[in-house]
């Protein structure tokens, strides 16, 4: 059916009359006169049902809605979908020969039986899991606890043996996984340079085992220089960087497969308020301009918006192990406010891996994300949409990035630091180098202001100087790409650009100000590479909640004066005397030559300080709103720290303003309470363009005052940069959907929970899993230098360990039973004890010494068992006490009970039959020295001597036995008190 008369401009023809009503009979089949249908005029758009008539003038008065494109509520509802092909062929439309009408494809098919598969119960009667939920939660508890693959696959065995008949669950995790990626949950691994230059992804590339552009090794065991290759037994190679990435396609097919989601995705254009009023991107006036632009693709309200979020973060949460994880996260902006920006709809794109940040080769990685960005937006994706039952051509934009401060320079290209820091202002950057604070100052707020503004003339309260220049003008996409190509800019994930980077060496600064460049790019930005990007009307937010945390941060230190935060130091009061402003707060000096300065009035003073920490330590805040601020604060040492985030946008919105009043000069509490008065409107979830330009103006007169009343260091680039949030604000909407709050509490705080906290036990797990490789890489690398200071031996330790060999925490030699340390502390039995048969039989012996006898450990140790999952079966030692007990012992270790007055054993070569006569007392082994011989207190005759000076009267054998052990085997943990030494005379233990 013809639907091109919807955007025709005039109403009053006949022409529009006719299509309107053939549109109306057509909605109206096999309906009856009076039933009513939903009304698709501009004012109604599909919100209200009346009757034909009805609908018939509000389409000649409003008239009709134009993206209302697929009559989904008329045409289908009235025909159902399996007629509509035979309907607009029957009236010459061009739909009829449309292929994705008429019902999902069979890809899709397949896909939603497999789903109708996996959604059955679990077994009769479940009502908690269906067979998918299950598998996909003790998935999910596989990966946050860390199971391996051998125990996930017991566990499911024993699933299985204990569900009812008929359950079937997979046999292993690989099966368990392949149901997971048939239902597109899958990711594609790529290999990456160390020094993040390239992806090991695309054609020849992905056999190569040197990057093309630093030459360094593919590999973490540096497998060239090492002699090792590939398919020799030894082990399979790593990778040395990886990066993974999941697919974005399969994701948006998913979410119109579910008919409650395919209208959630259509609330942006069918149940929205438009008055004015910021609550969504779709009220701003980027996604506005966006839809005018590029009318074909707005024409669909399904076709999807997307944001860009990516932030680095230490999976170990410790600052002993220098690791930063950068995930790339998509936001879906279609849904509504509710659901806009929470984690079931906030999608893991791409995933690098450490240890080192991948800076401003990020692009390298970003690389098949952007191909697929294009190929969404030139070719879009055959989509299932279930609300309609019917196919149709799925597209997606990408409408701008989110991302702090650092990141930002690392997305658009333009470096955040030096002399032009401010993206927005560009090349016409405020700025003035601080020769003392050895920093550069951006107090330039007056050029904001309006032209006949006093303060522009106000040259003593400022910098000296009057100011007249205009505030910057804010350049476009295109300007800033003409920029880029005029300066000759070059990308850093293209080959050729990457090769011509290297061949002009590293990039230094140009002392001489002619030469010097006038701009901070660094790299052209791989976004560019989107055909729309360069016309979107911002690209890169500037973090709202990074800027104000900087903001409060800033602030807090310089009232209260805290060490090595406070901005007024000495070397800011030597910035005012070269600046020749605020005599008062110069450096002095007295009559015997010391040199001092007065405090400055916008620093409390002892008394304010507790008055004001006094009142944050007695606040309490509304359930839930934020942490317990009151525990962050430290009365006795007049400091507060430990803040986070949201810390600081309750403090400085709410709490400073109403706890300084007492504390500082009216002109100081008027500056700050003005400050806070900003974020707080900003970050309203209710807006309109009035309140932001208001906000805007003020905050201008704002960072005025206070750069009359604080000194220029301490207005660095976060304390220019609310004059953009709110022009950024004006444009992008709502603060709360381009912001890193739920980017990092959501999202991040997520992913970091799959990692568990790092201690000491990590930090050696880590070292002794890398120093190995990186000292043979070291070593192989001097010796292809041509070191004649390498020592054979030093390239004999350099030769790692073989990854096949076994580490073992026990062994068993000639009855004897050893184990680690570690182990040992954890058990209630000795280290070293014997477990052969060949025990001493101390109750039913004369009183002899025992000193000389000696345990035969220095035959060869008998084999290690290294085959895994195999355990060898030997004596378990047994606590000494048990064994020297007056009673049950013969019987329980020599098979009989009789008595014997001489002591014989069942292994003759090690334990003579007959006595021997007893050698001279050996000496002490260092390890453990005894005291003075006429300190030992004798044993009495209920007491058994064992060591030094250690009776032990439960044994209660009535003789005196003296037993010695060998410094090699030294009793450890809680027992070392209780036993002495073996004795090993004349011969060496293993």
């Amino acid at each position: 059916m013809d639907k091109s008369w919807i955007d025709w401009g005039t109403r009053c023809s006949k022409p529009y009359y006719e299509k309107l009503d053939e549109f109306l009979s057509f909605a109206s089949t096999s309906r009856d006169i009076s039933s009513r249908i939903y009304c698709p005029c501009r004012k109604c758009q599909n919100r209200d049902l009346f009757v034909i008539d009805i609908v018939r003038e509000h389409l000649r008065d409003n008239g009709f809605w134009k993206k209302y494109k697929i009559w989904e509520k008329h045409v289908q509802e009235a025909l159902g979908t399996a007629h509509v092909a035979r309907a607009d062929a029957e009236n010459g439309g061009e739909e009829n020969s449309d292929p994705l009408a008429g019902g999902p494809n069979e890809s899709t098919k397949e896909f939603l039986k497999l789903m109708k598969g996996a959604n059955q119960p679990l077994y009769p009667g479940s009502k908690k899991h269906t067979a998918l939920s299950f598998i996909v939660r003790i998935l999910e508890a596989k990966v946050s606890n860390g199971w391996s693959d051998t125990s996930f696959k017991d566990l499911l065995d024993i699933f299985e043996e204990s569900m009812p008949e008929g359950v079937i669950l997979p046999k292993s995790y690989n099966e368990a996984q392949k149901l997971t990626e048939d239902l597109g949950f899958t990711y594609y691994t790529m290999d990456a340079c160390p020094n993040s230059c390239m992806l090991f992804r695309n054609g020849s590339d992905a056999d190569l085992d040197n990057y093309l552009i630093c030459n360094a090794s593919r590999w973490k065991d540096n497998d060239v220089d090492g002699g090792l290759e590939l398919g020799s037994g030894l082990g399979k190679r790593r990778a040395a960087k990886k990066a993974r990435y999941f697919p974005l396609k399969p994701r948006l097919q998913r979410l119109f497969m579910s008919s409650k989601t395919a209208t959630l995705m259509r609330w942006h254009a069918e149940k929205r308020t438009d008055d004015g009023v910021f609550r969504h991107p779709v009220d701003s006036l980027a996604w506005k301009d966006f839809d005018s632009k590029h009318s074909s693709f707005s024409t669909d309200i399904r076709n999807v918006r997307l944001g860009l979020a990516s932030d680095g973060f230490n999976p170990f949460r410790t600052i002993t192990i220098p690791h930063s994880t950068w995930p790339v996260i998509l936001v879906t902006y279609n849904l509504p406010p509710t659901l806009l920006m929470k984690q079931p709809y906030i999608y893991l794109s791409v995933l690098i891996d450490g240890p080192q940040a991948p800076s401003d080769k990020i692009d390298v990685y970003l690389q098949p994300l952007i191909e697929e960005l294009k190929e969404l937006w030139e070719e879009g994706v055959p989509t299932f949409d279930a609300s309609s039952n019917q196919m149709f051509q799925l597209y997606a934009g990408l409408l701008w990035t989110i991302n702090d401060f650092p990141a930002y320079a690392n997305l658009s290209g333009w470096s955040t630091k030096g002399e032009y820091a401010c993206p927005n202002c560009n090349s016409e950057t405020d700025s003035v180098w601080l020769e003392n604070g050895h920093k550069w100052g951006f107090g330039s707020s007056r050029r904001f202001s309006p032209e006949d503004h006093k303060y522009r003339r106000d040259a003593k309260s400022f910098n000296g100087l009057r100011e007249y220049r205009q505030a910057p003008p804010t350049l476009s996409g295109v300007d800033l790409l003409t920029q880029i190509q005029s300066n000759g800019v070059i990308t850093q994930y293209k080959k050729e650009d990457m090769l011509t980077r290297q061949e002009m060496g590293p990039e230094r600064p140009e002392k001489d100000p002619l030469k010097k460049k006038k701009h901070n790019w660094k790299k052209k930005s791989i976004f560019y590479e989107l055909p729309y990007w360069q016309h979107n009307l911002i690209r890169h937010n500037l973090d709202v909640m990074h800027v104000e945390k900087n903001v409060c941060d800033n602030v807090l230190g310089t009232i209260m004066g805290a060490a090595r935060k406070t901005k007024d130091n000495l070397r800011s009061r030597r910035d005012l005397e070269a600046m020749g402003i605020r005599k008062q707060y110069h450096v002095k000096e007295r009559e015997d030559g010391t040199k001092y300065f007065e405090p400055a009035d916008f620093e409390m003073k002892n008394d304010g300080k507790d008055k004001f920490l006094l009142a944050l330590s007695q606040s309490r805040m509304p359930d839930g709103s934020a942490s317990n601020i009151a525990r962050r604060v430290r009365l006795k040492g007049r400091t507060i720290g430990g803040l986070k985030s949201h810390d600081n946008h309750t403090l400085l919105q709410q709490l400073i303003p109403l706890c300084i009043r007492s504390s500082l000069p009216k002109n100081v509490v008027e500056g700050l309470i003005d400050v806070g008065k900003f974020f707080k409107v900003l970050c309203s979830k209710l807006n309109c363009a009035a309140d932001l330009e208001e906000a805007r103006s003020r905050i201008i007169v704002t960072l005025c005052d206070l750069e009359k009343i604080f000194p220029p260091s301490f207005f660095d680039v976060m304390e220019h940069l609310p004059i953009h949030l709110a022009e950024e604000a004006l444009i992008a909407g709502a603060v709360q959907f381009w912001w890193m709050y739920p980017i990092e509490r959501e999202y991040m705080s997520t992913i970091k929970n799959q990692y568990p906290n790092a201690n000491d036990v990590d930090v050696a797990r880590i070292h002794f899993d890398e120093f190995a490789y990186w000292f043979k890489a070291h070593v192989s690398c001097l010796q292809n230098m041509g070191d004649v200071s390498l020592l054979e031996e030093i390239v004999a330790l350099s030769n790692p360990p073989s990854p096949s060999a076994a580490r073992l925490k026990s062994y068993t030699s000639k009855g004897h039973f050893f184990q680690v340390k570690s182990v040992d502390n954890k058990r209630t039995r000795q280290n070293s004890d014997p477990s052969g048969e060949g025990w001493l039989n101390v109750s039913e012996v004369e009183s002899k010494d025992f000193s000389h006898v000696q345990f035969d450990t220095s035959d060869e140790m008998e084999s290690v068992v290294t085959m895994l999952g195999k355990k060898r079966k030997v004596g378990r030692p047994r606590h000494m006490s048990e064994f020297l007990s007056p009673s049950g012992s013969a019987s329980r270790h020599n098979g009989s009970s009789s008595s014997q007055s001489s002591y014989t054993s069942i292994r003759p070569p090690l334990i003579p039959p007959t006595p021997l006569p007893s050698p001279p007392q050996p000496t002490p082994p260092t390890t453990l020295p005894l005291p003075a011989p006429d300190a030992q207190p004798q044993p009495t005759s209920n007491t058994v001597s064992r060591g030094h000076n250690k009776g032990i009267p439960e044994w209660n054998t009535g003789e005196n036995v003296n037993i010695m052990f060998h410094s090699k085997f030294q009793p450890v943990g809680e027992r070392a008190t209780q036993l002495g030494k073996i004795v090993t005379i004349g011969q060496d233990c293993v």
